[in-house]
This record gives structure tokens, sequence and C-alpha cells, in this order.
């Protein structure tokens, strides 16, 4: 899978580090979720005064690099590792509660049964059907094509110093709402269980969680820090963005559902939607870009 993440750029030849609670290079804990994974700090931004800092988590492909904010930041000594550890054992524990209750539910359902099945001299016992196969609930399949796009636009911002202009020509709500309307069309099961539609708000809200911290390449914030207040991010940008966010799915599916049937129905809503990018391609993404010079003259 091609880097979609933007490279880390280091401010600290401009100020000291000791400006900042963490120094470029250093190891240490970061929130992933509910978790806590070992990281290293490869970028530090001095200008924002939360403190952001980029991070590599160790062992994860470098799509998942990202910038975080302080909050976000342990020091990898004994007392995180014990909070580590700590998070750990109750994330095992709950979902070891939560098979138990399952479990408990299928016995109650079978005690149930039995006692009321009548009494039977002869009673066939099938078969044992196979095991099922293991369901793949970490990976979203993204086509070549969209491969491409992703370093292209890549490309174009980090090195052509350009920037995507804002509003998006077909924005993200746009996008969401076609596709819930076509698959709803094809599918007269989805329109009646409204299924796709929950999907589309969910990605929707999720864009609009983690585009600020997750999303943009470095070039980029300045722009979306002069978004205005009362504009949802999924009303001004468009497919790139919307594509960045399906990079960042995969590992973290879990996070959304407990349960495996659950995620396998989300990965597929997520699979038809990346289907829907690749269709729409020709219309959904444009190569309308500004400069940063022009854009900082706009906005000054």
């Amino acid at each position: 899978m091609p880097k979609s993440e933007p490279k880390p750029e280091s401010k600290s030849d401009s100020k000291s580090d000791s400006a900042t609670k963490y120094s470029d290079g250093e190891k240490v804990l970061c929130y992933h979720g509910k978790l806590l994974y070992e990281a290293k700090i490869i970028g530090i931004d001095e200008e924002d005064k939360d403190g952001e800092y980029c991070v590599h988590y160790n062992g994860w492909n470098k799509a998942w690099d990202e910038w975080v904010p302080e909050s976000r930041i342990l020091k990898l000594n004994e007392v995180g590792l014990e909070k580590q550890k700590s998070l750990l054992l109750e994330s095992q524990a709950e979902k070891s509660k939560q098979k138990g209750k399952k479990k408990k539910k299928v016995l109650d359902a079978d005690s149930t049964v039995k006692k009321k099945r009548p009494r039977q001299e002869h009673v066939q016992i099938s078969a044992p059907s196979s095991p099922k196969k293991p369901v793949e609930l970490n990976r979203l399949n993204i086509s070549i094509h969209l491969q491409k796009r992703l370093v292209e636009v890549t490309d174009v911002i980090c090195k052509h110093n350009k920037l995507l202009r804002l509003p998006a020509t077909v924005t993200i709500d746009k996008i969401l709402e076609e596709f819930v309307e076509e698959t709803q069309q094809r599918d007269t099961f989805q329109a009646q269980t409204g299924t796709v539609s929950e999907v589309a708000s969910g990605i929707k809200q999720y864009f609009n969680c983690t585009l600020g911290t997750q999303l943009l390449y470095k070039q980029e914030r300045q722009q979306f820090k002069e978004l205005s207040g009362d504009v949802t991010p999924s009303q001004c940008y468009g497919a790139d963005h919307l594509l960045r966010l399906f990079v960042k799915f995969g590992p973290t599916l879990s996070q959304f559902s407990s349960e495996e049937d659950s995620q396998v129905v989300l990965l597929s809503h997520l699979q038809l939607c990346l289907q829907f990018l690749e269709e729409k391609s020709a219309t959904l993404f444009t190569n309308d870009y500004v400069s940063s010079e022009e854009f900082k003259k706009t906005v000054l």
C-alpha cells in the first residue's frame, strides 16, 4: 500500500527542544484507540501552542504515522509500561466478559429447548459442520488505480507545494449521499434495512472527527484551520481526503464493534464504498489545485 501520510517535518531547528515535553527521536507510549503502543517521535510542530507530535508506531506500516496531541503521549518508563499493561488486561477482560455473555445466552436457549423437547427413543444426530474459515477483518482492498491517485496527490502537495481547492466540486456529504442512493436502488434488502445508510453516516462522522489530527499533510493544516466554524469538513472536502480515511481503516475496525458478524458487515460496506469511488473516479476526483502562495494571499 502506498504511503499516504504526511511526511513529518520537525521544526526543532527554529526553536529549542526545551519548549516541548518530548524530543525528536524519543521513544514513547502513544494512545491509539483504547490501548497504548510503543512509538517513536519523528516530528514536532512547535508552532502549535498545545504541542503536536508526529509518531511512528513500532512494527506498524509508515502509512499509520500520524500527528497527535501531547495528551495522547506518555513517557516510556516504568509508570507508562504499567499503564500499558493495565489497559491491555482491561481490554482482554472485557472481551472475555462479552464472550461469556454470548455463551451464556446460547446455553440458556439450548436449555429451554431441551426442557420443551418431547422425549424420543430415536434421535437423529447430524454430522458436525466444517469449521468456519476465518474472515480477514483487517484488510480493505484498495485498487491499483486508487493507490496511484493517492501517490499522485501526495507528490503534488508535498513536492510541488500545492493544495486541493476547497470546497471540493463534489463534497464528501454529496459522495456518501449518492453512494447510499445507488446502493439502495441496486439492492432492495439494503433499502429495507437501512444498513448502508447507517454505515455512510458513520463514515461521515469518523471523517469529521479524524481529519484534523490524522488525515492532513502538514502543508494542508493552515487551510484546515481557516474553515468556517459552522461548516463541517465533510461539507468542504472531497474524494481525495475520503480515500485517505479508507487507508486508515483496517486494524481499527475492531474498535467499532466487538461482534465479528458486525465487523464483517462493516467491512463489506466499506469495500462497496471503495468500489463506488473507483467506478465514479472520473467525476469524483479532480485536479483542481491552488498554490500555497495563492492560498496565503487569499487568507491575508
